[in-house]
């Protein structure tokens, strides 16, 4: 990044500082846009591999994390490579704390906002009521969280740490070289700190590589058990052979096991497989999304796994099993209902239907997406198909990473000098505000088109993909970061934005893990923490001293 923009409006061998607000506004717009329009080709290449049998498993999981960080990933490189690294890495850092903070804000907002259904009596998202009426209004809607959003908003957590590990060694280096803007000090703090960023790059890439091991472990669930759920459904395959598969699949087990049978340990195991087995009809039929089943959602719950119960038979084996006589089934009580159903032929006989058969249920299966080949990628052979469908994704991926790679430098010359030049700040702030507006624009748009379908899949697959973003953000971006103070002897002297950055992780995710709905109050909340971070930033620095 030498300075110097080779334009028709301005002459090569002036250096940016030569342009006027005007021309410098309309360079900064078309480059922006330039690396919006680059950000949406490599996601819609690489969300076309999902169509690709072979990869489609690793799209989600590792494929669309490691491409969506990519611009934000270069604009940070291309920070800290230029003939004044100290200085203009810190474009880099509002990179990093904008696109995180407006990731985790802006689309956790628009989701509550289009995604919000009316909140029963206990303040909890009412996604059945939710289908046919509207919210009384924006504060008195509310999205409901599944256990996987605190469960990524625990690690997204946990990674906030590895900004320490850089942080803490830099806060006592500034005590032994308190002159920030002495260029022999900053030097010498930066080689100080040369062999821990060496260390905490070494910790990033093994956080990066354990968080996307634990994506694939999430979405590559055991294969044999998601063919035996297509089978039930299909009904090639009925309950009573599943569960004989549960008992094979014990058989080594039990036969080691001095209790047998009775073991504690293999009962746990098996309930375990056929919840996994009946996950999904039981999530089918609980329409509120509160994990519980009433006596009429259990009926056809039954009927959809083949087994076609009497109303007098759903009743008495509902209350049978209903140990806590709430009214209603949990997933662990429907587990052992159907383990000790299917092991009783009295039972079975006792329950069955002999009146006239139920109608199936008319669930609704609009939670259940279909990736549809594009019409003009769906002509000849599947393998024709998936040879047009590779090409396509690879060149829109390979056209988007070019622009990225060339454009990423000026925009960031941009940014520094409309913070120094223009408004006397530092590039954070101007890098905070515009930068995620270009790299991350596509995820607003995502964030909309899940949250209007109004289901909970619909906001968990949107809220999953904000913590992804940031969880790589801490590992992936964060790694770049290392690499330039290693290489680049860069002092670490951002304390305030580093506060920041992980002050408004914290308060997310604090929201994420102790509250199981978020209603329009909570998304006022939560959107006030992308303005708030840029004060933070400003009082702790201006106010406190604080590098």
């Amino acid at each position: 990044m030498g300075g110097v923009i080779n334009t028709p409006f301005i002459p090569v061998d002036e250096p940016l500082e030569a342009v006027n607000v005007s021309q410098l506004f309309f360079l900064t717009s078309i480059y922006a846009y330039v690396i919006f329009v680059a950000s949406g080709f490599i996601s819609d290449g690489s969300e076309l591999l999902l169509l690709v049998p072979s990869v489609a498993g690793l799209v989600g999981s590792i494929v669309l994390p490691i491409l969506g960080a990519v611009p934000d990933g270069v604009m940070m490189l291309f920070s800290g490579a230029s003939d004044h690294p100290q200085e203009d890495i810190a474009s880099g850092v509002g990179v990093l704390a904008g696109s995180t903070v407006m990731l985790l804000t802006l689309p956790w907002f628009i989701a509550v906002l289009y995604g919000g259904v009316p909140l029963d009596a206990n303040g909890e998202a009412d996604y059945a009521a939710g289908k046919d009426k509207k919210p009384e209004s924006f504060l008195a809607s509310g999205i409901g969280l599944q256990k996987s959003i605190p469960k990524g908003a625990k690690i997204m957590l946990a990674t906030t740490a590895l900004y320490l590990i850089i942080q803490i060694p830099a806060t006592i280096f500034e005590g032994k070289y308190p002159k920030a803007t002495d260029p022999n000090a900053t030097k010498e703090q930066g080689a100080a700190e040369s062999m821990i960023a060496l260390g905490a790059l070494v910790c990033c890439v093994l956080a990066f590589a354990g968080y996307l091991y634990l994506c694939f472990q999430e979405c590559n669930v055991d294969l044999q058990l998601e063919k035996i759920v297509e089978g039930i459904k299909s009904r090639t395959i009925s309950l009573p052979s599943v569960l004989t598969f549960i008992q094979e699949e014990d058989n080594a087990d039990r036969a080691a096991s001095k209790e047998g049978a009775k073991d504690k340990a293999l009962i746990k195991a098996g309930n375990k497989r056929m919840k996994a087995i009946i996950k999904p009809f039981f999530q089918r039929y609980d329409t509120s999304g509160d994990k519980k089943l009433d006596r009429s959602e259990f009926k056809f719950l039954m009927k959809d796994l083949g087994q076609n119960l009497s109303e007098e038979g759903a009743a008495a084996l509902f209350k049978q099993f209903d140990a806590n006589k709430s009214g209603d089934i949990t997933m662990d009580e429907l587990a052992a209902l159907v383990i000790t159903f299917l092991n009783d032929e009295q039972m079975m006989a006792k329950f069955a239907e002999t009146s006239e058969k139920v109608p199936t249920a008319a669930a609704d299966d609009d939670d259940e997406e279909v990736e549809e080949v594009p019409e003009d990628l769906a002509i000849g052979t599947p393998e024709e198909q998936q040879k047009r469908i590779l090409m396509r994704s690879g060149w829109m991926m390979a056209f988007g990473m070019s622009l990225v790679i060339i454009f990423s430098d000026p925009l960031v010359e941009c940014f520094n000098h409309w913070g120094s030049a223009v408004f006397g700040v530092s590039p954070f702030y101007i890098a905070f505000i515009l930068a995620p507006m270009a790299s991350n624009a596509s995820e607003l748009l995502a964030a909309y088109n899940y949250a209007s379908k109004k289901t909970i899949k619909g906001i968990t697959t949107s809220l999953s993909t904000l913590i992804g973003a940031a969880c790589m953000n801490n590992t992936f971006c964060l790694a770049i970061f290392f690499v330039l103070i290693y290489a680049q002897g860069i002092a670490w002297q951002f304390t305030a934005e580093t506060i920041a950055i992980i002050v408004s992780q914290w308060v997310i995710g604090f929201m994420a893990i102790t509250k199981t709905t978020h209603t329009g109050k909570d998304a006022c909340i939560i959107i006030s923490v992308y303005p708030l971070t840029l004060v933070l930033v400003a009082i702790l620095e201006n106010a406190c001293g604080i590098d």
